[in-house]
């Protein structure tokens, strides 16, 4: 724990970072000259028996620390800032997938849980997406790990410009990408979710090659706001839509147990409901669009 000295030479630095370092030189600099006049004159008045001009001691009071101060502030805190930025580019590097520049594994932790304390507080519902796209190394195999990275990082950019601001989109791991949506209950989080199936089937690639995603979606229910919950059971949504052929929405199993429907799959007969398939152009739970 920092003693109280700790905590006022931190915040002391952090204000001073604050205003800036033209600003922060100045107030250092006032503060030198107002503490130099207080000690000098203390000292004088206890401990020296002639007494000393005052134009004197006021002049040597003032001139010392104007000429010190600056400089010993402006060392100081270029210092701190080279300190800061180092720090801050060093955080972003460990949050940031260097392959499609989104966050990675540790981001989405960090800003979910951020967000979620602001949600769960008032009892907003919030959906996960798990995103996994369908034989990617059947790509990488017929086409090279480069033609792979391609592909991530333009389904990366795809997804991000579609999702809204308030959404959180990162990289899970491999060829997997997990969303946050925050107040979106699981009507709007399948419609999300096959807006970024359909993106995805549609994503012109160079090397030809078409892809297919798969995606389990889960949302909170009443008292239920732990975001690991939300996510294993994401995650089963999505086992249950890759088994089921791949390419394909699995909706929470609230949805399910109302109306047994995967969302997404391509048949044949154009989109008509077959078996626990609906296409594009369908609707699941009575009029909602399959975007």
């Amino acid at each position: 724990m920092p003693n109280v000295l700790d905590t006022v030479v931190i915040g002391s630095l952090e204000w001073l970072l604050k205003v800036g370092v033209v600003r922060s030189v100045l107030a250092v600099t006032a503060v030198s000259i107002a503490l130099s006049l207080a000690l000098t004159g203390l000292h004088l008045r206890i401990f020296v028996a002639d007494p000393v001009p005052y134009e004197q001691w006021v002049f040597t009071a003032i001139a010392v620390p104007s000429i010190v101060a600056p400089l010993v502030s402006s060392a100081v805190l270029s210092l701190a800032y080279r300190l800061i930025a180092a720090q801050a580019a060093l955080e972003l590097a460990v949050r940031t997938d260097q392959l499609t520049g989104i966050g990675n594994r540790r981001a989405f932790f960090d800003l979910a849980d951020r967000e979620l304390a602001r949600f769960g507080r008032g009892g907003q519902a919030f959906s996960v997406l798990i995103v996994d796209i369908d034989h990617f190394k059947a790509l990488n195999d017929r086409h090279g790990h480069g033609a792979g990275d391609e592909a991530l990082i333009a389904i990366a950019s795809l997804c991000t410009s579609l999702l809204r601001r308030s959404d959180l989109f990162c990289r899970w791991g491999g060829e997997e990408f997990i969303a946050l949506l925050p107040d979106t209950g699981p009507g709007d989080a399948i419609t999300a979710a096959e807006k970024l199936r359909t993106a995805i089937a549609d994503l012109p690639l160079a090397s030809g090659h078409r892809l297919t995603s798969s995606i389990g979606v889960a949302t909170s229910k009443a008292g239920q706001h732990k975001l690991d919950d939300i996510i294993r059971e994401a995650d089963r949504q999505l086992y249950l839509a890759k088994a089921q052929g791949r390419d394909r929405t699995m909706p929470p199993p609230a949805v399910l147990a109302s109306r047994p429907i995967a969302v997404g799959s391509r048949p044949a007969n154009g989109g008509k409901c077959a078996g626990h398939a609906i296409g594009p152009g369908g609707f699941l739970d009575g009029g909602l669009p399959s975007v």
